[in-house]
């Protein structure tokens, strides 16, 4: 079941180049493409590059060393 953007993606990208012929192993693909494909992997790695203690901390100057820390790992782990 899609939900949040990736059901966006379907109904606006996906959807009206759809056929009768296009097979769900087709649509899947379409999807996961968008979502993991180098695009996607390329601006992960981007991210992941330009996040360190230092970005992280100037964001939020009321936390903690450790508290900016945690939370830099908190956001790399999730990319």
């Amino acid at each position: 079941m899609l939900k949040d953007d990736a059901l966006d993606y379907y109904y606006d990208d996906t959807q009206p180049i759809l056929t009768s012929t296009t097979s769900f192993d087709e649509v899947t693909s379409m999807i996961r493409d968008y979502f993991e494909g180098p695009e996607y992997r390329r601006g992960v790695q981007q991210i992941w590059h330009n996040t360190n203690l230092v970005s992280t901390t100037a964001k939020t100057l009321e936390k903690s060393v450790k508290e900016n820390f945690e939370s830099m790992l908190l956001d790399l782990k999730n990319l």
